[in-house]
């Protein structure tokens, strides 16, 4: 090999190892600024969308059965016969005075006290039962005392007043003559198995009279237990007529996930009042209402998705029209993504903020 020979194969390897060099260089620039310049990101961009206001209503009610209850409590009979006639078959409010029933033909009258009928009452006699027959017959417009023994006034009352009735008019108050209650007046009824014909004796239940109140119930499901607090509004439909309760109490039922609500008028106050009550269940019954709560009342006024109402920094909410401008509204009723709205009229566009992605 020559010397010129051996100096170009020379040159050639340094120039072939300058070009590597470079093009590790340039590999190597190439991935630094790979690995230095930070990846693009795609932003979210504002969907800003715009609707009309509309005229509409919005309201939520929750379908329930509304259980009604009368209890009754009983009052035996003091004296032993036949029904002969009964008349408290649908429930009958009674004063004090009224014939509930005859037996054996005799009218048996209702008088208000606590203390039963549990003998016959003749001059002489004298206790609470005696004074409860004085303010009987004062009811009845007699002239007597309204308490103490007796006495031969009583006993003249007491044939007058038995004059009215049509029996003889012994001056003496037999025991079955007459029913206490502990008020009047009451609604009552007969006690089971008490019907024209069938006999009684001393002791067995004669009348029922019921509490009060008939109870309205309804058990609520846990997940509408938020849905039914105390004074939620409860309409229920009694014929071809809705009432309207209110919530009065909300107690767990034990052993169970959901809510016993008793209701009561509004305002707390009487389900029901004299023969209204029957209406919603017969005394000593039960019955089985139509109801509904009324979670949303039912309003009426400018209609708009809730996504158009936003809150400002102020805490009040607001909406933006089409043209930019913030308009401050109140939100007098929402339900199921919906809202009216005032301050906004119908035929206005609104827009909703919504995020494309």
């Amino acid at each position: 090999m020559t010397k010129a020979t051996s100096s170009r194969r020379r040159a050639v390897v340094t120039v072939v190892w300058a070009l590597s060099a470079a093009a590790a260089l340039g590999v190597g620039y190439w991935a630094g600024r790979s690995a230095s310049t930070p990846p693009s990101v795609q932003t979210e961009a504002p969907l800003t969308t715009a609707v009309a206001a509309r005229e509409g209503s919005l309201g939520q009610r929750l379908a329930y059965a509304v259980n009604a209850q009368w209890p009754t409590s009983t009052i035996p009979a003091s004296g032993a016969g036949t029904i002969t006639q009964l008349e408290l078959a649908a429930g009958t409010t009674l004063e004090a005075g009224d014939t509930a029933l005859t037996v054996d033909l005799r009218p048996v009258v209702v008088a208000e006290g606590t203390v039963p009928m549990f003998r016959d009452l003749a001059p002489g006699s004298a206790g609470a039962d005696v004074d409860q027959l004085r303010r009987l017959l004062r009811s009845e417009g007699a002239d007597v005392a309204a308490a103490g023994k007796y006495d031969a006034a009583l006993e003249a009352a007491v044939r007058r007043w038995q004059g009215k009735l049509g029996i003889e008019q012994s001056g003496t108050v037999g025991a079955g003559d007459v029913v206490f209650l502990p008020r009047l007046p009451a609604t009552v009824v007969p006690a089971d198995e008490v019907t024209v014909g069938a006999k009684i004796a001393p002791g067995q239940a004669l009348l029922a009279v019921p509490q009060a109140q008939p109870t309205l119930t309804l058990q609520v499901g846990p997940e509408h237990v938020p849905l039914v607090p105390v004074g939620a509004i409860v309409e229920v439909a009694i014929g071809d007529q809705r009432r309207v309760f209110e919530v009065q109490t909300v107690e767990p039922v034990p052993e169970s996930t959901t809510v016993l609500a008793t209701l009561s008028g509004r305002d707390g106050g009487p389900v029901c009042e004299g023969d209204d009550c029957a209406d919603l269940v017969a005394p000593g019954g039960s019955n089985v209402l139509a109801g509904q709560v009324v979670v949303v009342p039912e309003t009426t006024g400018t209609l708009l998705p809730d996504a158009a109402v936003h809150t400002q920094p102020d805490g009040s909410q607001a909406v933006t029209l089409e043209d930019g401008q913030v308009v401050v509204v109140n939100v007098l009723a929402a339900s199921e993504g919906m809202v009216i709205v005032d301050e906004v009229e119908p035929g206005q566009r609104v827009l909703l903020e919504a995020t494309r992605r």
